[in-house]
């Protein structure tokens, strides 16, 4: 089994320092988070390849990324799966659908649904597979929440 590292928790540190951390620790790998404001931007794709190589060369693997895509429309969707599949990334964690109870769940289920639709038709063409996490404050907080929004869904290319 393979350990990696969540870099959440490293914002404001350079990926050689994040790096470092990790081998020190004895992690074999790193979950690299692609949001603005840290290592990697959500609007700086190209980025991705770099991080990978800093990563590498200090003998972390980069098996994953989370991301707070939650929709097609979100900013360089397309472009973001497309430069983890070149620099070799092929797990990419989505955001969360947040509950709303002014929206309702069922409004929220199907708008999700129709997400995934459009997220896994963009993932197949791009080389990628989906993952979302079951989190608490969401429309896919339990194993059943998850299981019905992913229904009829490819396991091959969304997860979780």
């Amino acid at each position: 089994m393979k350990a990696i590292l969540f870099t959440k928790m490293f914002r404001g540190m350079t990926l050689n320092d994040i790096a470092l951390t990790a081998t020190d620790l004895g992690f074999d790998g790193i979950d690299l988070l692609i949001r603005n404001g840290h290592q990697v931007d959500l609007d700086d794709p190209g980025r991705i390849a770099e991080a990978v190589q800093t990563l590498k060369a200090a003998g972390l693997t980069v098996p994953m990324v989370t991301t707070d895509i939650t929709g097609p429309t979100d900013l360089a969707t397309e472009h973001l799966f497309a430069a983890c599949a070149e620099a070799g990334i092929h797990l990419l964690r989505l955001g969360y659908w947040k509950y709303d109870p002014a929206v309702g769940y069922d409004s929220l289920f199907d708008r999700a649904r129709r997400n995934l639709d459009s997220l896994s038709e963009i993932a197949q063409s791009t080389g990628v597979k989906l993952a979302i996490q079951l989190h608490g404050g969401t429309i896919h907080g339990s194993g059943a929440q998850t299981a019905a929004l992913l229904a009829g869904h490819d396991p091959h290319i969304i997860g979780a």
